[in-house]
C-alpha cells in the first residue's frame, strides 16, 4: 500500500508489523519495518510522528548493524526534514543515506537517495550539483532498468530546467 502512494492503508498494517517483530524479538526487520512506517507518516503529513518513527527505526537499525534499515531510515529522515523545512539536517540525513546506500551497494536506493538530493541542491539554488544528482539518479535507474523512476528521474530533470547526460549517467 506504500508503494502505491496509499499511506493512511499502510500505517495500520505497519504499525501491526512492528509490533509482531518486537514480539518476535526480529530486530533487523523490525527497523526495516519501523523506517517505511515513518515514511508513511511523512506522506500523511504528520512530520512530527514520522520524525518520532524515524529516530525509533535509526536507533534500532544501528543497534542490530543493519545497514539496509540504517539507510532506509536517514532517507526517511532526510524526506522528513525537507518536508518540514529543516535544510540543515536534511542535508545531514540525505548524505548519510547516500554514504550508506554505497557502501553496501543498494543502487537502487542510491539512485533515489540521489534524486531527493536533486531537489534538495534545486531549493539551494545550486544547479551544478541538482545536475549531478539527477544525472546519478537517471543512470542508476536507467541501468537498473526500473522504468518508471527512470521517468520521474527524466520528469524532475525537465521540471528543474536540467539537460540528462546522452548516456544516462
Amino acid at each position: 500500500n506504500l508503494e502505491k502512494g496509499d499511506a493512511n492503508a499502510a500505517i495500520p498494517l505497519l504499525e501491526q508489523a512492528v509490533q509482531d517483530m518486537n514480539r518476535l524479538h526480529y530486530r533487523q526487520v523490525e527497523g526495516w519495518f519501523t523506517a517505511y512506517l515513518s515514511e508513511a507518516y511523512l506522506l500523511t503529513g504528520q512530520h512530527e510522528k514520522a520524525r518520532e518513527i524515524g529516530r525509533q527505526a535509526l536507533e534500532i537499525a544501528r543497534g542490530v548493524r543493519f545497514s539496509y534499515a540504517v539507510g532506509l531510515a536517514q532517507s526517511a529522515l532526510g524526506r522528513i526534514a525537507l518536508a518540514s523545512g529543516d535544510r540543515t539536517e536534511a542535508e545531514t540525513n540525505l548524505h548519510d543515506a547516500l554514504q550508506t546506500f554505497d557502501s553496501i551497494q543498494v543502487r537502487y536506493e542510491l539512485a533515489r537517495t540521489h534524486l531527493e538530493l536533486a531537489k534538495f541542491s534545486h531549493a539551494q539554488g545550486n544547479h551544478e550539483s541538482t545536475a549531478v544528482h539527477l544525472n546519478e539518479a537517471h543512470g542508476l535507474f536507467k541501468e537498473l532498468q526500473v522504468p518508471k523512476w527512470t521517468e520521474r528521474a527524466t520528469q524532475l530533470a525537465d521540471e528543474l530546467g536540467v539537460s540528462l547526460a546522452e548516456g544516462g549517467n
